[in-house]
C-alpha cells in the first residue's frame, strides 16, 4: 500500500472483515527528505495504518515480517530473533507510534528523531554524478513550435497532467511570426522534455492545459521524470524555458525556477540527477526555497482525473509523463521512431503536435 491512498484502503479492507494481513506491506513511494523529515518515514505509514483502525501490532508485522516474507528473505530480516540482522525500535508511545530509541548493528542510533552517528561521505564516481549529458547550451529557438507557412492559426494537439482519455485535446491555437502560441486565456502553456542522456540536445516540445506559469517569462524545470527521467520544464516564455534547463544542467540535476527572466532558485540533486549526497536538512533547505519562490508565481490550473492534482506549485508534474501510464498520449524525448514525441504509449502510434 501506497501512503496517498493507504488510510482509505485499510478502512475499505477492515470493514470487509479481513482477518489474514499476512500479505500486505506497506511502502514509503518516492517520499522527499522535506517530508521525511516533517512526517517521517515507514513510521508514518504505520501511523496512518493504525489511524485507520488496523491494530498495531498487525501494522508493525506490515513493515517488518510480511516483506521479508513476500521477498523471501525471513531467514535473515524481518523479526528479532537468533540469526537474524535487524534494527530495535522502542516507542514511547505505541499508539501514536512514537519513536523513542532506535538501536542498528549493537549501536543506539538515535534519540527520539535525532541521528547520533557521523553520516558516511560516498565518494560518489564521476559516472553516478555527471548524468545530465545535454550536449549543448540551448536556446530559445530549441523550444519554439513552428507553424506551417502562410497559417493564422494552427490546430494543437494538447495533453493535461494525468490526461485519462483515450485521445489528446485540441485546440485552435494562434501563430504569430511563424511560430505556434501559448494562450494564457485558455490556461494553455507550453510543456517540453529534453534528452538528458544522449548529449545531442534533443528537446520534444508541445502545449498543455492548465498546469504551467502565467507569470510572463517564467519556466520551472525538473530532472525527476518518472520513469525515464528526462529533463522536464514547462514555461511561458521560450527564453525562460531555455534558461531554466540550462541552470538546471549547471546543477547536474534537480529543479530550477526562472521567474520573470531570472534564476531565483535551484535545488541540486547532484547524483544521477535524482538524489542528494548532501544531508537531509540542506536538501530541504533548497526545497523550502523553490517552495518560497514558486508562491510568488501565478500558476495555471484546471482539475484533471487525478485527484491530488492540486492549485499551486506543480510539483507532481514529475509524474505525468510516465512511459508506462494508464493513460494513453505521453510527450517523450524525440526518438527516430516518434521525432515530434508525441506517442500513444498503448499502440505506439504518434501524432504530430500541431498540424
Amino acid at each position: 500500500m501506497r501512503p496517498h491512498t493507504l488510510p482509505e484502503v485499510v478502512a475499505g479492507l477492515l470493514d470487509k472483515g479481513l482477518a489474514d494481513w499476512s500479505q500486505v506491506a506497506l511502502t514509503t513511494d518516492d517520499r522527499s527528505a522535506s517530508d521525511t523529515l516533517e512526517l517521517g518515514a515507514t513510521d508514518h505509514n504505520v501511523r496512518l495504518a493504525i489511524k485507520a483502525g488496523l491494530a498495531p501490532e498487525i501494522a508493525v508485522q506490515c513493515v517488518t515480517i510480511n516483506p521479508a516474507r513476500h521477498m523471501r528473505l525471513t531467514p535473515w530480516v524481518g523479526s528479532i530473533a537468533p540469526g537474524r540482522y535487524a534494527d530495535i525500535v522502542l516507542l514511547s508511545d505505541v499508539a501514536e507510534f512514537e519513536i523513542a530509541k532506535v538501536w542498528a548493528d549493537g549501536a543506539q542510533v538515535s534519540d527520539g528523531k535525532t541521528y547520533l552517528p557521523a553520516v558516511p561521505k560516498i565518494d560518489w564516481p564521476d559516472w553516478a554524478a555527471d548524468t545530465i549529458n545535454i550536449g549543448r547550451s540551448l536556446e530559445a529557438e530549441d523550444f519554439a513550435v513552428q507553424a506551417a507557412p502562410g497559417r493564422a492559426t494552427m490546430k494543437a494537439a494538447v495533453l493535461r497532467p494525468f490526461h485519462w482519455a483515450d485521445d489528446f485535446l485540441t485546440f485552435e491555437l494562434p501563430v504569430r511570426d511563424g511560430l505556434v502560441q501559448r494562450d494564457e486565456s485558455r490556461n494553455i502553456t507550453k510543456f517540453a522534455v529534453v534528452d538528458r542522456f544522449s548529449g545531442a540536445g534533443a528537446v520534444s516540445k508541445m502545449f498543455w492545459l492548465g498546469c504551467g506559469p502565467r507569470t510572463p517569462d517564467t519556466a520551472l524545470a525538473c530532472s525527476m521524470a518518472h520513469d525515464k527521467h528526462n529533463v522536464w520544464c514547462v514555461g511561458s516564455s521560450d527564453a525562460a524555458m531555455a534558461k531554466a534547463v540550462n541552470a538546471l544542467a549547471e546543477n547536474r540535476g534537480g529543479w530550477a525556477l526562472v521567474r520573470e527572466g531570472e534564476v531565483v532558485a535551484r535545488v541540486r540533486y547532484e547524483i544521477a540527477g535524482l538524489m542528494s549526497c548532501r544531508p537531509a536538512e540542506a536538501l530541504h533547505e533548497e526545497m523550502q526555497h523553490l517552495y518560497a519562490e514558486g508562491a510568488k508565481v501565478d500558476w495555471m490550473y484546471e482539475p484533471t482525473f487525478h485527484p491530488r492534482w492540486l492549485p499551486g506549485f506543480p510539483e507532481r508534474l514529475a509524474f505525468a509523463t510516465l512511459t508506462c501510464a494508464p493513460w494513453r498520449w505521453v510527450l517523450v524525448a524525440p526518438s527516430e521512431h516518434a521525432p515530434q514525441g508525441l506517442v500513444n504509449v498503448q499502440t505506439g502510434e504518434t501524432h504530430p503536435v500541431v498540424f
